[in-house]
């Protein structure tokens, strides 16, 4: 399950800096005060934010770069694709009972918490499902798989992102 939620986070992303600027006339971005993170104590801002619900508002993708196609980015997964799961609510998710994950790239080069040594706890502290929009804090500890080499992310927050559902 873990690895299809990174598989979905990953595609995700990847669609999101592919697509560039080419939206379709739907405002889909976010403002860059809307999300921020501390990346082993440096303050991050993101300026291009996609948020997107799906399988029935059980599980929510953050994806957001520093620029629409480029620079450094972070991924937010909260939930599962399982139908037998409860929707999401107002609550802490946490990656050790596989409700969550985050993923960060630095250039080429990934960080996540999609293996059993990584940590990540998001909160989501209001959920407007009539005006679609999701507010929370999340922090962990990401890892990349191939150095092992890991980043701390905390003080991350979102709010009042908008999100679209698919």
């Amino acid at each position: 399950m873990k690895l299809l939620k990174l598989s979905i986070v990953c595609l995700l992303f990847t669609a999101f800096i592919a697509c560039g600027d080419d939206d379709d006339g739907v405002d889909t971005t976010n403002n860059s005060a809307d999300l921020r993170v501390d990346v082993d104590g440096v303050n991050f801002e993101l300026s291009a934010i996609v948020t997107q619900m799906s399988s029935m508002g059980r599980y929510i993708a953050i994806t957001a770069t520093e620029s629409v196609g480029m620079g450094d980015g972070l991924g937010v997964s909260i939930g599962t694709l399982d139908e037998q799961e409860p929707a999401l609510a107002v609550g802490t998710y946490s990656s050790v009972d596989g409700n969550t994950g985050l993923l960060y790239t630095a250039g080429t080069t990934i960080y996540q918490t999609f293996d059993t040594e990584s940590t990540a706890q998001i909160t989501i502290t209001a959920l407007n499902t009539n005006e679609k929009t999701i507010s929370g804090t999340f922090q962990g500890t990401v890892k990349n798989l191939a150095s092992g080499e890991t980043i701390e992310l905390t003080n991350g927050e979102f709010n009042d992102l908008s999100y679209i559902e698919n």
